[in-house]
C-alpha cells in the first residue's frame, strides 16, 4: 500500500510572506517558538541575506525598533540553530533555513510514528 497524501495549497504575495509560511512549518516541525516579529526578520535574511544592508533595512523598517532587540533576536536565533558562525566569526543562515526562493516551494514531509 502507498503512503497516502496530503496536498495542501498556500499562496503569498510576497518572497517575505513565503518565506515566513516555510519558517513557520519548519519551526512548528522542530519545535522552535519565534514571534511574528522574529519570523519575519528571518524571513528578510533569508530573501535578502544576512548582512548588515538588511540589518539596516529591518531597522530602517521598524521591524524591529532597537539594535538591542536585533541583538537579542540574533542570539535567540543562534540558540535555535538558525544562524551560525563561520571560520571568520561571520554570521550565516544555518543550512536548514539557506534555501532559495522560487514562484513555487515544495515542501515533502513524513510523519511517521513507527
Amino acid at each position: 500500500m502507498g503512503v497516502p497524501l496530503l496536498k495542501l495549497s498556500k499562496k503569498s504575495k510576497t518572497k517575505i510572506d513565503q518565506a515566513k509560511i516555510i519558517l513557520s512549518v519548519l519551526c512548528l516541525l522542530s519545535d522552535i517558538s519565534l514571534s511574528d516579529t522574529e519570523l519575519t526578520t528571518l524571513s528578510y535574511f533569508i530573501v535578502y541575506g544576512l548582512t548588515e544592508k538588511t540589518k539596516s533595512l529591518i531597522l530602517s523598517g521598524k521591524i524591529l525598533k532597537t539594535e538591542d532587540s536585533l541583538r537579542n533576536a540574533m542570539t535567540k536565533f543562534r540558540k535555535f540553530g538558525l544562524i551560525k558562525k563561520n571560520e571568520r566569526k561571520e554570521d550565516l543562515l544555518a543550512d536548514q533555513i539557506s534555501f532559495p526562493l522560487t514562484d513555487v516551494f515544495g515542501i515533502l514531509i513524513k510523519v511517521d510514528n513507527t
